[in-house]
């Protein structure tokens, strides 16, 4: 029977992934306080409307009464004013306030889309599906390369599954909801629901973790996936490092198993 060398090379790993919590900034909390900044700036003039009770007394003048009479619309055309533009004024701040929210939130999401796509890249570079042996196979510079020192030595993928991102989002401290901007606050909430997890990446679990593993079920799903995890093994592992032995009894298991030689 003839033999093919394997050169084992320096193992080539997939770039770092970034790990660090990503702790959001809080969204815009709602104005407080206007009712009474707008009743501080307006009580000084309605002391000054009481002085004009002095034009309308028994005796008066006709002329001082028109002259009462004008003032009087005039400061009521000035609170109303003064109420439009404070409300106009912080709703402006408010809007932009919100603007800058959202535009922060649209910078950090190409972050953490980079994020996750180095997170995929990485993951199934390191535990590349079964049906992709093959390519590593006749590649030949990955065969083998996990050393018993690794890791990931002996560790196999058995399916896929959502995993974290593997930069963690975290809602910041906050005031209670009722005093947050409802439109930035809902954002921030479903920022995290769609971006604090990956769907499809490998699920992989560790050998020397357990002293069996059993693989029940369906007869054909379950010898499917033993192939599929002997086929990981002695792909990407050394026969010097790692020894897989067969011991099936009676002819028909023998027979299920003699691909294994």
């Amino acid at each position: 029977m003839s033999q093919i060398v394997v050169k084992r090379r320096a193992r080539v790993l997939p770039p770092d992934v970034p790990a660090d919590e990503v702790v959001l900034e809080a969204p815009p909390e709602l104005p407080r306080g206007q009712q009474e900044g707008v009743l501080m700036q307006v009580l000084p003039m309605l002391g000054m409307g009481g002085s004009m009770v002095f034009f309308f007394m028994p005796g008066a003048h006709p002329f001082m009464r028109i002259m009462g009479l004008m003032m009087m619309v005039s400061m009521v055309g000035m609170i109303i004013a003064m109420v439009v533009r404070l409300r106009r004024g912080t709703l402006g701040q408010m809007a932009q306030s919100r603007r800058d929210y959202l535009k922060y939130l649209a910078q950090t999401r190409r972050t953490v889309r980079e994020t996750a796509r180095r997170q995929r890249f990485a993951q199934l570079y390191l535990n590349p599906a079964p049906d992709q042996l093959w390519s590593l196979v006749e590649d030949g510079t990955r065969v083998w390369e996990r050393r018993f020192t690794d890791d990931d030595f002996a560790q196999v993928r058995l399916g896929l599954g959502a995993q974290r991102l593997s930069t963690p989002l975290t809602a910041p401290d906050t005031a209670p909801v009722d005093e947050l901007e409802p439109l930035t606050a809902g954002a921030m909430q479903r920022f995290i629901r769609t971006h604090g997890t990956l769907d499809d990446l490998p699920v992989a679990v560790s050998l020397r973790a357990f002293y069996h593993l059993t693989l029940s079920g369906d007869p054909a799903t379950a010898h499917g996936t033993a192939r599929a995890l002997l086929a990981q093994l002695v792909t990407l592992h050394s026969p010097d490092d790692l020894v897989v032995a067969v011991a099936a009894a009676g002819s028909e298991p023998a027979a299920r198993w003699d691909w294994t030689k």
